[in-house]
């Protein structure tokens, strides 16, 4: 039925023809729902829609812009995006009353919001209905990646296997599957891997996951195991909400296994200690990102980069960096403290270097090897350089310091405990 455009926007009936249509596909639908996000404070969504699917719990939270609240779309965006964010929802609708212009568009794409106007709700009535196949809430049982594949597309999902992926920072990702749930018009993705870890699976484990799954943008996190978390990658999939499935076992679909309090306190593999920062790390990250997300860059190891962060699970730092560094984030927990004098420290040393050797004037044409090694010996810059990265390298506890120059940039490397 197409709607006259004319007439005003009644609300209450734009409301009936969403619920009717989410009943139609299977959700339960809770108007001017209450949920307390992890931050602690309760959000009202104007409607959320639940629905036990195959693998995951779909939640849908729906916002309604309608009766001449068009000029201030942008800030409802903002508020709609934030507190789904704190209370872990990712799937996002906004109901508005005409199609938006392209600013608003990418405003809402950037956060995860689908617009949908009043004549597209209209179509929904007219939609065949799509509920949940039975079964769907049992138990999931998984014994290998081809398996759950071929499950997967028997349930309606189109699958990827190994897919890879250009996230929101340009980074590339490769999931082990990506699979789409798209027979309505409020499908969703689905990010799962299936990490390795025979002593159990680790913080670093499930938190690289996170990142790359946030930053690809998928709906639903899935990690298919055959080791324990321990508690910490535990408890970080859970604040997360990442799925947690076991392979070969009954407690599969199950969430993340319960943490005890008292190990839940201290957070896992916290670097003790100064922290060192390696030159080719710290040229990625400007020095006001790392104050102003109390991270440091340590290393850079292919496509990873290794930062040292008080709060791992700050997203918005991760993702802020992993787009200026365009590199996976690998947080490392650390100490206030430790990430304040390593900022200090680091950027110090590095700016000092590559200042002392940009004011370096290499003379042109002949000169003799003699007059040469006597003229830098007393050349301010070469020896302000070199005392910085001795001390630096005093600092790092490095046994050796490698000067490679190339034809357009010096690299400095240090040997530590070992490892160049």
């Amino acid at each position: 039925m197409q709607r006259n455009k004319s007439l005003p926007t009644d609300r209450l009936i734009i409301e009936e023809e969403v619920t009717n249509y989410l009943k139609k596909q299977g959700y339960q639908v809770t108007k001017a729902a209450k949920v307390t996000g992890q931050s602690g404070v309760e959000h009202i969504f104007d409607m959320l829609a639940e629905a036990d699917e195959y693998l995951v719990h779909n939640i849908i939270a729906i916002a309604f812009a309608l009766n001449g609240q068009k000029s201030g779309i942008g800030n409802i965006i903002f508020d709609f995006s934030n507190k789904a964010y704190d209370a872990g929802i990712n799937q996002r609708i906004l109901v508005v009353d005409e199609e938006t212009d392209n600013k608003i568009k990418a405003l809402a794409r950037q956060k995860r919001i689908k617009i949908f106007d009043i004549a597209q709700i209209g179509t929904f009535a007219q939609a065949p209905a799509h509920p949940p196949e039975s079964g769907t809430k049992e138990n999931v049982n998984i014994e290998s990646m081809e398996q759950l594949a071929l499950s997967l597309t028997r349930h309606g999902y189109r699958v990827r296997e190994k897919a890879r992926v250009t996230g929101r920072s340009g980074v590339d990702y490769t999931f082990d599957i990506l699979c789409y749930h798209d027979i309505d018009n409020f499908g969703y993705s689905i990010g799962i891997d299936f990490p390795e870890g025979a002593a159990g699976i680790n913080l670093d484990q499930v938190s690289l996951f996170d990142t790359k799954a946030y930053d690809a943008g998928t709906d639903y996190k899935v990690l298919a195991v055959k080791s324990k978390l321990n508690a910490e990658a535990a408890k970080f999939a859970a604040q997360q909400h990442i799925q947690i499935c076991q392979i070969n076992s009954e407690t599969a679909n199950a969430p993340a296994p319960p943490v005890n309090a008292d190990e839940a306190v201290k957070p896992a593999a916290a670097r003790s200690g100064p922290l060192f920062c390696l030159p080719d790390a710290l040229r990625l990250i400007p020095e006001i990102i790392a104050r102003r997300y109390n991270a440091v860059p340590l290393a850079v190891s292919g496509n990873e980069l290794e930062v040292a962060m008080e709060d791992p699970t700050n997203m918005l730092a991760r993702e802020s960096m992993a787009t200026i560094s365009q590199k996976q984030i690998k947080p490392v927990i650390a100490g206030k403290k430790e990430i304040r004098d390593a900022i200090d420290l680091n950027y110090r040393d590095y700016s000092e270097i590559e200042r002392q050797i940009t004011h370096i004037h290499i003379p042109t044409g002949s000169i003799d090897d003699g007059i040469l090694a006597s003229k830098i010996a007393s050349y301010t810059p070469v020896v302000e350089a070199l005392n910085a990265i001795i001390e630096g390298a005093g600092r790092a506890r490095a046994s050796d310091i490698h000067l490679e120059p190339g034809e357009n940039r010096f690299r400095v490397r240090y040997r530590i405990d070992g490892e160049l």
